[in-house]
C-alpha cells in the first residue's frame, strides 16, 4: 500500500498551495474538498437528501449548494453539523481508500492527501505522515476574506469550529510555516520532500 501522507491545517493556512508544490514535484495527490464537491454536484443522490434536508435556503446559482448558506447553517447548529458530517464523512473516506488503492495498483509509493479536517473527524491515525500548514492569524483572516464571499459572522463561526492551530501542530509529524513568500514554502516543502525520501 502507498504511504499515506495528509496535508491539514485550519481554514486559510494554505494547505492548497503547499499540496501544489507537492504535486509539481511529481506526487500524486487527493483532495477531499474536491470528492465532497463531486458529492454535492447539482442533483446528485448526496444533493438530492441535502436539498431534501435543508430545503432551498443552502441553493445558489444553477442549483449548486451555496457553501455559504450551508456553513451558515452547519456552523450554528451542531445538530446540523452532525447530520452534514454522518452523511459525508463515510463517502469521503470510502472515496479516499477506492483512490489510494488504484495508485498503489500503479506502483505510487507515496499518496498525498489533502484533508482539511483531518484531526476533526479523527482520521490522523490512518495516515503515515501528517504535515500541519501553518500561517499567522492575521494572514488567516486576510486570506479567508479573499478566498470566501462570506459574511464576518459565518467567517468566524467557521474558523471557530476547528481545533486550535496549536493543537494540530502539537499532533503533526512536520509542519510547514506558510506565513512569507511563496518562495519561502516552496523550499520548506522541497526540504520536506527530501526528508521524506520522496526526491
Amino acid at each position: 500500500m502507498a504511504r499515506k501522507i495528509a496535508i491539514t491545517g485550519n481554514i486559510g493556512t494554505g494547505k492548497s498551495t503547499v499540496t501544489a508544490f507537492f504535486k509539481e514535484l511529481g506526487l500524486p495527490v487527493i483532495n477531499a474538498d474536491e470528492i465532497v464537491h463531486d458529492l454535492m454536484k447539482p442533483h446528485s443522490h448526496t444533493w438530492k437528501i441535502l436539498f431534501e434536508h435543508f430545503g432551498s435556503i443552502i441553493l445558489g446559482k444553477k442549483d449548486h449548494i451555496s457553501g455559504e448558506n450551508l456553513a451558515r447553517i452547519i456552523f450554528s447548529d451542531k445538530e446540523e453539523k452532525r447530520f452534514l458530517e454522518k452523511l459525508l464523512h463515510p463517502k469521503v473516506k470510502e472515496e479516499i481508500e477506492i483512490e489510494i488503492s488504484k495508485l498503489t495498483k500503479h506502483n505510487a509509493k507515496s499518496v498525498i492527501i489533502e484533508v482539511p479536517l483531518l484531526f476533526e473527524v479523527g482520521w490522523e491515525d490512518l495516515m503515515d505522515v501528517v504535515i500541519v500548514v501553518t500561517c499567522e492569524k492575521d494572514e488567516q483572516l486576510k486570506r479567508c476574506k479573499n478566498k470566501f464571499a462570506w459574511d464576518e459572522e459565518t467567517l468566524k463561526l467557521a474558523m471557530d469550529s476547528q481545533i486550535p492551530m496549536g493543537q494540530k501542530i502539537d499532533s503533526a509529524d512536520y509542519t510547514i510555516d506558510n506565513s512569507a513568500s511563496i518562495d519561502k514554502t516552496q523550499k520548506q516543502v522541497e526540504k520536506l520532500i527530501n526528508k521524506l525520501g520522496e526526491l
